[in-house]
């Protein structure tokens, strides 16, 4: 499609700040890429990039488009991948997915998954809440996997049978170092820091209650093994969830459970305005099965 080769090569310029080396990669004639693009600018009626004789940037419109433009190429990509599929299970099932223990039923699935159907490829993406939405409603992913309250309103959910145990990872020789649990009245005075998401969305405050105010919340992270990182050098101590960085004895590190227990709610979701690929079905079948049979051996 001509109009998706326009957006291919605009979206090359961008990233390379270059004609030439963009012609290159995509193996086109400097002119030729220089001639769709003025064509693409035309059709937009204003410029995208600015033009200096070393170098090419995007404008504030071309920034928009960029974004935009990404989106669509990957959607059309993605159909076209599905639409090739000429017999059995192939294709490609996109999860965003936030940092949990409780995927362990996804893995059992995509594992099923794979044993039925070896050509189908799952990529597991990590982002923010607010990205991993958006992906969502617009079909660049084909679930997502939230900590915490989920959105029932434009997503079906599915809740998962582990749920989310809050705690403290600092280190295993630090001031917590004989701490069984912590309250929130043993923060005081230490530096800490907290995800992204749930500062966002104040989940634990109302476990810290009155000290809330008075925490020394030296920072957030959207990644733990980033934070962990300044747990391990004393720099913070990072209240995260249990399970996803390794606190065995021989590790720096140790993971203490707050006291009362927080517990954060698991869910996966998916569009039902979008209809999933056979692929992504057959996965959410596994899947199901999975969660239900976890389910049972735990009591739950």
């Amino acid at each position: 499609m001509e109009s998706i080769r326009s957006l291919r090569y605009f979206i090359t310029v961008a990233e390379e700040e270059s004609y030439t080396r963009a012609a290159k990669l995509l193996g086109v004639a400097q002119p030729t890429l220089s001639k769709q693009l003025k064509e693409l600018e035309s059709e937009f009626g204003h410029a995208l990039f600015a033009r200096t004789t070393r170098s090419v940037s995007l404008t504030p419109r071309g920034e928009r488009l960029y974004e935009r433009a990404k989106n669509i190429v990957a959607l059309y990509d993605q159909a076209r991948r599905e639409a090739a599929a000429e017999e059995g299970l192939t294709g490609d099932i996109r999860i965003t997915a936030a940092e949990t223990p409780a995927l362990r039923g996804l893995i059992h699935a995509v594992g099923k998954l794979q044993e039925e159907a070896p050509r189908v490829r799952v990529h597991f993406v990590s982002a923010d809440e607010e990205a991993a939405r958006h992906d969502l409603q617009i079909g660049l992913s084909d679930f997502v996997v939230f900590v915490g309250n989920a959105d029932s309103t434009h997503f079906a959910l599915m809740p998962l049978a582990q749920n989310a145990r809050w705690g403290l990872l600092s280190r295993r020789d630090g001031p917590f170092a004989s701490k069984s649990v912590i309250d929130p009245k043993d923060l005081l005075g230490h530096p800490v820091m907290i995800s992204e998401q749930s500062c966002r969305r104040n989940d634990l405050s109302g476990w810290f209650g009155s000290v809330w105010n008075d925490v020394r919340i030296v920072g957030s992270y959207t990644l733990l093994f980033n934070a962990s990182l300044m747990a391990r050098e004393g720099v913070a101590h990072v209240l995260a969830i249990d399970g996803i960085i390794a606190d065995s004895d021989a590790s720096a590190l140790k993971w203490i459970p707050l006291s009362p227990a927080v517990h954060s709610s698991v869910s996966a979701a998916w569009n039902p305005a979008r209809p999933l690929s056979p692929a992504a079905k057959k996965l959410l079948e596994y899947w199901r099965e999975t969660e239900n049979q976890l389910r049972i051996v735990s009591g739950s």
